[in-house]
Order: C-alpha cells, then sequence, then structure tokens
C-alpha cells in the first residue's frame, strides 16, 4: 500500500479513486488542489462534492469560485461553499465570508461577512481569526477594541500551523499591546489557553488540526 507521501505526489490507482473510497479520493484532490494541480483536483472532485462530503464541496466551491483548472462560476462556487459550511466546515466558513467581504458570487454584505468569520472563528479558523483581530484593531465594521485584537491574534497564533502567517499575527499583537495592560493581557493568555473551538460535524480535511500544544507566545 503506498504511504502518504506516495498518494499525494504520485497518485496511486487508490488515490485517482479506484477503490471508490472518498475519503481516499478526497486526500488526494486536496493534495493535488495544494500543489496546484487545480484539472486534476476538480476531476476527483466532483462526485463526492456532488454526494455531499464537506471537505470536497469545499475544494469543487473553491474552484468554481475562483475559475482554478475550470471556468470560473462564482455563483455555483457560493453555493457549494455554502452547502459545506452549513456541514461545520470551518474553511468552508472562512471562504464564504470573503466571499460575502468582496462579492464574489454574492452582492457584497459586510453584515454577512462578519457573521461567518466569527462562526469560523468558534471552530479555531485561524485565518478568520487573524482578519477578525484586524478588524477590531482598526474599528472596521465592528468597535474599535485593542484588547480584543490582542486575544484573537493570539489565538490565531496558537492555531496557524509554523511558518504560515504567525510573523504577521505576531506583529499585530506588538501593534495592539501598547494599548493592553500587563495584568489585561495575562487575562487574555489565560483565555486563549481555556479556548476550546467547536467540533466539526466533519473532519475538516483541507485543513490542518489545530496544534495540540500551545507554542510559546511571541515576546512583547
Amino acid at each position: 500500500m503506498p504511504n502518504l507521501v506516495d498518494v499525494m505526489m504520485r497518485p496511486s490507482p487508490a488515490a485517482r479513486g479506484e477503490d471508490g473510497k472518498p475519503s481516499t479520493i478526497v486526500t488526494a484532490g486536496d493534495a493535488a488542489y495544494r500543489r496546484g494541480d487545480y484539472a486534476y483536483a476538480y476531476r476527483i472532485l466532483k462526485r463526492p462534492a456532488a454526494a455531499g462530503d464537506s471537505d470536497a464541496q469545499c475544494l469543487v466551491g473553491l474552484m468554481n469560485r475562483d475559475g482554478q483548472g475550470i471556468a470560473k462560476n462564482p455563483e455555483e462556487g457560493v453555493r457549494l461553499l455554502r452547502l459545506s459550511a452549513d456541514q461545520g466546515n470551518p474553511r468552508a466558513m472562512n471562504e464564504l465570508a470573503t466571499s460575502y467581504e468582496q462579492g464574489l458570487g454574492v452582492t457584497a454584505d459586510s453584515q454577512q461577512a462578519l457573521k461567518w468569520y466569527r462562526q469560523a472563528a468558534e471552530f479555531g479558523q485561524p485565518n478568520a481569526l487573524h482578519t477578525l483581530a484586524g478588524r477590531y484593531l482598526q474599528g472596521d465594521g465592528v468597535p474599535r477594541d485593542p484588547s480584543e485584537s490582542y486575544y484573537l491574534a493570539a489565538l490565531a497564533y496558537r492555531f496557524y500551523e509554523p511558518g504560515t502567517k504567525r510573523d504577521e499575527v505576531a506583529q499585530m499583537m506588538k501593534d495592539a499591546e501598547s494599548e493592553v495592560s500587563p495584568d489585561a493581557r495575562a487575562a487574555i493568555e489565560r483565555r486563549v489557553g481555556e479556548f476550546k473551538p467547536n467540533a466539526a460535524k466533519l473532519p475538516p480535511a483541507p485543513i490542518k488540526a489545530p496544534v495540540t500544544q500551545e507554542p510559546a507566545m511571541p515576546n512583547g
């Protein structure tokens, strides 16, 4: 049986869907999407998406919305993202928020965008937490609140994978901390440690699981 690296880099017959196992197909499709092989990803993911697989719906939705590997169809993309988000997929929630924020396949609606960013954040989705942290720091569509920005940025730092956007949220925390007292920062760090993300109804394969051991907080 091929190992995971083989499946990701050189799709085996099982990864191509010949064994009919949806989880194997979606894993291979996610790997193809990550390496930019959108046409192949779309070809193997469209069947599990049509069958209701949340992760496949999210990825096929993104490819439709953004024209990755297929002709751009933003409305179909948003339809699939909504189906995935309604099943509890945090990445789909974040992408649906982005669609509302930028008017991709839907009429731009800042309140709907905020709603979906908040729902994704409850699952520990780091991009949503990062976006909300910036909004609270700037007072963009929400009351300006440096303490809340610091808290959300600290959560995003916790849930981002190493080497992704941790430097950005660490800088955001530094930008906010001058307006947050040491006692308030200590309380926020306790809140971060106590935060328990909602559990997705279906395993969110396109997103890496949150780290189980918290990284050290960046130095102020």
